[in-house]
């Protein structure tokens, strides 16, 4: 781009600074979109695959001039874009994921680009598309641009698009799990941690933004979930000293010392405590959404998501309800051993299988089923190491199916027993979908999809579930108990498992629904009817920044 595109107001530009975009200036926005001729083929053919105008493309670029990041968060960004890859396919005739000189790697070519890369990337990760073009949009009028030359809302859900999966493989989605608090305990509560309004959210980005030039020393934000987000971003990528306390004045986060003032002071409060919060120039308020119910009607778009380690993601999921189910390992062994022995005898063909139908055993591989389930359960989810645990299974994998079958039985009596859901409770016979304590048999069916789903999953080391993925799992399995007679254990875990004979069960697993059912563990999003259908005859798809390939062998690829 030309140089004479930007009028600074004081000095040349330096030669350091990206060509065309200074921190300090006024754009020519006229002479800038005449000037857009300028842009070579290769540009406008990398332009044209992400579906980004070409001054979308400049637009973005400018955006990223209106804030700062110091070395550690430009270097986590730098390292993020570094590692976004791409998978062959179909004989290396086609590929999947981020491909040489992708758009995101166009945009890595300028330092605005890579800020931009930053802000919107952290946007995606928490937010999903369409909110997060919604809350770029909100920023363009909140940063002063003119309204005339601001990208439609299609073309910024073209720039989360194309910037989606950039920080999957990173720490962002975990820090904001980390500062979420107390809403951690949302699922129990009976309440989604929802973001706020965007032109909100854009208000206070604009406040990091003055932080991270200089001309702002402090600010306070105050609201409900959305705080996490801010937090987060204040931290990992803006290197902000920030503190985050909880509406009764606990400190949850801080990275400040007590000589040295947070820059950004984050205090949780509901809607009730948000009516006296005394308004100052330097407080921002994050209420939950009003105007947003409009064009997101679905209230699971409308969740923050965070993302979970591996080593600690079931209790971080089901909190003291998993810690109930793990003080039963001898039960659980025997359960869980006993399914991965039903399992094998499906995939064998063996005889003698009365409540079961082999017809309807699809979509395995053989670490899914027999000691090839106890070894993935293991390798996956350190959690459920336990010796006592182990060894319950590796006992009830080695019983007959008439054995197994028995075990399966006497463990649903015992989860029963000590279950705290109203249900289970309730001795009514009857499972319940909503409940303020999670129901032990449909945590313990939730670890067995988990093992099944993610045993033909490769994927790479650094990607972590989501922590509504995995709960989206148990909501799952808990629907298909619903309104059973527990009374007839094997028929209703069947059921659970969806090997029965109707329209929902393993049999009728199409392409799509298997990959839609572990594509929701790592983005947290579960796939629309529309979207099932229309993948129905794909074998690869790309959604929210996860990239999946489905093998001939049954096994994806990530």
């Amino acid at each position: 781009m030309p140089r004479h595109l930007i009028r600074a107001r004081s000095g040349d530009l330096s030669s350091n600074h990206d060509p065309s975009f200074v921190q300090q200036g006024e754009v020519d926005w006229v002479s800038l979109s005449k000037a857009l001729v300028s842009l070579s083929v290769g540009t406008l053919k990398r332009l044209s695959a992400a579906g980004v105008q070409e001054m979308t493309y400049v637009s973005a670029l400018q955006l990223g001039t209106r804030f700062q990041l110091q070395d550690v968060g430009y270097k986590r960004v730098e390292e993020a874009i570094e590692k976004t890859s791409y998978a062959p396919a179909i004989g290396r005739v086609a590929y999947f994921g981020f491909g040489y000189r992708s758009f995101v790697h166009l945009l890595a070519d300028f330092q605005c680009g890579v800020k931009f890369i930053a802000l919107c990337a952290t946007l995606q990760e928490a937010h999903g598309e369409d909110l997060a073009a919604r809350v770029m949009s909100s920023l363009w009028a909140a940063v002063g641009y003119p309204e005339e030359y601001q990208p439609s809302n299609a073309q910024f859900k073209c720039l989360a698009r194309a910037c989606a999966g950039v920080f999957a493989e990173t720490k962002f989605l975990e820090v904001v799990g980390i500062m979420l608090g107390s809403y951690r305990r949302f699922r129990q509560a009976g309440k989604l941690p929802e973001t706020s309004d965007p032109a909100e959210i854009a208000a206070v980005l604009q406040g990091l933004f003055d932080i991270s030039k200089g001309t702002r020393t402090r600010m306070e934000v105050i609201g409900g979930a959305e705080c996490s987000f801010i937090a987060a971003i204040a931290y990992w990528l803006f290197e902000l000293k920030i503190q985050v306390d909880d509406s009764q004045g606990n400190t949850l986060f801080t990275s400040s010392s007590e000589s040295d003032e947070a820059q950004v002071y984050i205090v949780y409060k509901d809607a009730e405590q948000l009516k006296s919060v005394a308004i100052t120039r330097s407080t921002y308020i994050l209420r939950d959404p009003s105007e947003i119910f409009r064009y997101l009607p679905d209230s699971e778009l409308r969740v923050i998501r965070t993302r979970v380690p591996w080593g600690v993601c079931l209790h971080r999921t089901f909190g003291i309800d998993f810690e109930g189910l793990i003080k039963l390992p001898i039960s659980l062994g025997r359960f869980l051993g006993g399914i991965a022995r039903v399992y094998k005898a499906l995939a064998t063909s063996e005889p003698h299988l009365p409540w079961l139908s082999p017809g309807l055993f699809v979509g395995f591989v053989e670490e899914g089923y027999g000691q090839g389930f106890i070894d993935t359960m293991q390798r996956l989810f350190p959690e459920l190491n336990n010796p006592a645990l182990v060894g319950s299974m590796e006992q009830a994998v080695k019983h007959t199916v008439h054995n197994a079958d028995s075990g399966i039985e006497e463990a649903m009596l015992t989860f029963q027993s000590h279950c705290q859901c109203s249900g289970c409770r309730s001795h009514g016979q009857r499972m319940e979908l909503h409940e303020e304590r999670l129901c032990l048999l449909g945590l313990a069916i939730t670890l067995v999809e988990l093992v099944t789903a993610l045993a033909a999953t490769e994927r790479v080391p650094q990607l972590m579930l989501t922590e509504k993925g995995i709960f989206n799992v148990y909501e799952d399995s808990i629907k298909y108990l619903r309104g059973h007679d527990i009374t007839q254990p094997l028929q209703t875990l069947a059921k659970a498992l969806r090997l029965h004979e109707s329209p929902g069960s393993r049999a009728h697993m199409t392409p799509a629904l298997m990959m839609a059912r572990t594509i929701s563990l790592f983005t947290g999003y579960e796939s629309s009817k529309a979207t099932l259908e229309t993948n129905n005859y794909r074998t690869a798809v790309a959604e929210n920044g996860i990239s999946r390939l489905q093998m001939l062998s049954n096994q994806q690829s990530w």
